[in-house]
Formats: structure tokens, sequence, C-alpha cells
């Protein structure tokens, strides 16, 4: 939400758009939107109960006065306390409670190893990873 408040003030060239409301409203209503759904993006009589709970205290910016401008300029992935999806909770206490976080992260990063090695393989003009996306400091084996 941060980076779509930025890109807006960006190509506006204003600081007076992208606000906290509207990138809310765009992440939230305007989501259910895009899928044609009335049942999402709002806790409202006849609409889905997925909630998810933002420990505001776990921000580390100071006092909050304004809860959405916290959450929509300052939040994190980190923040997130507890997520109930249609009735049950997948994460509680910032611990996901349906999935192995750790061998979920294993499996990602062997996929990415797989991409990465195959990249000569499918990339337009057979360039290596390396090549593609060298990294920010030489690695040294």
């Amino acid at each position: 939400m941060r980076l779509a408040g930025l890109m807006c003030r960006f190509a506006d060239g204003s600081f007076r758009v992208g606000s906290a409301h509207d990138v809310f409203d765009a992440a939230t209503l305007g989501g259910a939107r895009a899928l044609g759904r009335d049942d999402l993006g709002r806790l409202a009589p006849g609409a889905k109960a997925d909630l998810v709970l933002v420990n505001l205290r776990a921000m580390h910016f100071g006092a909050v006065r304004d809860p959405i401008k916290s959450l929509v300029e300052g939040g994190s992935t980190s923040d997130i306390d507890t997520v109930v999806i249609d009735g049950r909770t997948l994460i509680e206490g910032g611990k996901a409670l349906s999935v192995d976080e750790t061998r979920l992260l294993d499996a990602i990063q062997e996929s990415g190893e797989r991409a990465w090695a195959a990249a000569a393989d499918w990339h337009r003009s057979g360039a290596s990873v390396d090549e593609i996306s060298p990294m920010s400091y030489p690695v040294r084996t």
C-alpha cells in the first residue's frame, strides 16, 4: 500500500494524491470490486468474516494518531498479529497455524535455485542468471 501511495504521488507530481484513505479503499473495496465480489473487502452484514488484526504497537515509528495512515505508510508483514479467513484462524500471534513456514520457505528457495540454474535455457539470449541480474557484490567461493 505504501508503494501504491508513493507511485500515485510520483505519477501525478503532487503530494496531495494517493492518500491513505484512497489507497486503503483500493486495497480492500477495490480488490473486491476487481474480483466481482460484494462479499469481500469490508465488514458488513452478508460479507465474509475475513479479518487482519495489526499490532499498531509493533510499528516502530512512535505514537499512532491515524491507524489507517500508520498502516498504509509504515506497516509491514511483521506487524500482522492475526488473520482470520472465512472463519478460520490462519495466523495467530504472528505465527502461521496452517503451514510450516520453514518448509515452505525452503521449497521456495529450492524452486528459485532451479529457475536460476536454468536461466540460460529460457532467456531469449541464452544469458545466465548472473548476466541477467548480477549480484550486488561479487560472491567469492
